[in-house]
């Protein structure tokens, strides 16, 4: 009987051993590298002519040898004391302002001077759209659509990219 229950707690041993690897593995495979999110707490106001950047608003992620699409996805709260809808974009790897998906920022139709309405914008960058092995920036740019003078204001927000599957 002793020999049993020897064989018996070595077999749970081994099985909690490896029931902690799977986990460990299971938790690193959803890290996502520093440089794929960014998070801003501090509320910033855009204004001007298209096509500018959205200060401090990139990512980048490395693109494997055979390059896949990416995901991009901008999520914010935001409002605005100005009477036009805000274009916003994709700036990859230094060119120009992309519209990769949707690209307006509705008017915003609350009291501007207290709250902020959520708001979220997910982008698919193809191979095809410029995407290069290695390397790739990211920027959020933006733009007024109707008069160069309309403000938009953002408060916290988060950009992430990830390399689809």
């Amino acid at each position: 009987m002793k020999i049993l229950s020897k064989l018996a707690q070595r077999n749970v041993v081994f099985l909690a051993a490896i029931a902690c690897m799977v986990v460990a593995a299971s938790l690193s495979a959803f890290a996502v590298p520093p440089d794929q999110v960014h998070r801003s707490l501090t509320t910033v106001s855009l204004t001007g002519a298209c096509c500018q950047d959205v200060p401090g608003e990139t990512v980048t992620v490395t693109e494997p040898s055979a390059v896949v699409p990416v995901v991009l996805t901008w999520s914010m709260e935001y409002n605005t004391p100005s009477d036009g809808a805000f274009a916003v974009g994709v700036r990859l790897n230094g060119g120009g302002c992309g519209n990769y998906g949707p690209s307006y920022i509705p008017i915003y139709i609350g009291d501007a001077t207290q709250v902020f309405s959520p708001h979220a914008v997910a982008w698919v960058i193809l191979p095809g759209d410029g995407l290069v092995k290695g390397k790739n920036t990211f920027t959020v740019c933006y733009g007024p659509t109707r008069n160069n003078n309309d403000v938009l204001t953002v408060g916290s927000r988060t950009l992430a990219v990830r390399l689809s599957k």
